[in-house]
C-alpha cells in the first residue's frame, strides 16, 4: 500500500527544481519522485528493504520508494555474502 502522495523534501519548494546534478545531467525533484513511484510499484511486500545502491541518485530513488510504501530501509555496512546472509536471515525470513 502506497502512502499519501506527499513527500515535502521532494515537493517543496519547487517540484521542477534540481535535486541532483551529475555527469549524466540534472535530475529534478519531480523526476526523482516519478522514478521512486515507479520503483515502489515493484518492491516486495515486506516490512524491510535493503538499499545496496552505490550511485547517489539511485540510492535516493530507492530510499524514497521505500518511504512511499512505508517500508524500513536497511543499509548494511558492507556487501559481503556473510553480512547480506545475516541481514536476510534477521529481517526477511523472520517476518
Amino acid at each position: 500500500m502506497l502512502l499519501p502522495d506527499r513527500v515535502p523534501l521532494i515537493l517543496q519548494p519547487r517540484p521542477g527544481g534540481v535535486a541532483f546534478r551529475s555527469a549524466a545531467g540534472a535530475v529534478t525533484r519531480a523526476q526523482l519522485l516519478d522514478r521512486a513511484r515507479l520503483l515502489a510499484t515493484v518492491l516486495p511486500e515486506r516490512p524491510f528493504v535493503a538499499n545496496l545502491c552505490r550511485d547517489r541518485v539511485r540510492f535516493a530513488v530507492a530510499l524514497l520508494a521505500a518511504m512511499l510504501r512505508g517500508q524500513c530501509t536497511l543499509l548494511p555496512n558492507d556487501r559481503t555474502e556473510r553480512v547480506l546472509r545475516a541481514l536476510a536471515e534477521s529481517h526477511y525470513f523472520a517476518h
